[in-house]
């Protein structure tokens, strides 16, 4: 998401990079942080029409490649871990080797179609912090609100 003093933009300049966050699941992979370039339009509709032309032609195959390629030039960095002591490089035959839902997301995030998740300290929610505080709960039950509805107000 690119963002100017914490106001998001629909705009992408040239040489931008994002920092990225993917949360984990549990029993397939990690949390990971990253900082990427998100592909810009013209490209990215010249990308897919070149894998339509591999599809058509059978080269499955290739287009995986291609994909590993977008990961490789695309992912500035990151802090995926291939073991305890070492992060994946970010070399095409080692981005092949992603468990599959990852690798599929970073791809659909790189290309716009996916957002990030936040990152755990972005995702400090707001609306829970007084949702053990007496007096907003006693607001919310008297004004009729639900509780987010009185601390949104409050």
């Amino acid at each position: 998401m690119s963002e100017t003093n914490g106001e998001l933009l629909g705009y992408i300049p040239d040489g931008h990079t994002d920092h990225g966050f993917v949360k984990g699941i549990p029993g397939k992979y990690p949390s990971v942080t990253f900082r990427y370039r998100p592909m810009q339009p013209k490209p990215r509709q010249r990308l897919l029409h070149q894998l339509g032309n591999l599809l058509k032609s059978g080269a499955v195959d290739r287009i995986m490649d291609v994909y590993a390629s977008l990961i490789k030039r695309h992912i500035i960095e990151w802090d995926l871990k291939k073991n305890a002591r070492e992060i994946v490089p970010r070399e095409n035959d080692e981005i092949l080797r992603l468990q599959p839902d990852l690798f599929d997301l970073f791809t659909e995030i790189i290309l716009g179609r996916e957002a990030c998740d936040l990152p755990p300290s972005d995702t400090t929610d707001q609306n829970n912090e007084g949702t053990h505080d007496p007096d907003a709960i006693l607001d919310s039950c008297e004004e009729g609100e639900t509780l987010e509805e009185n601390l949104v107000k409050n």
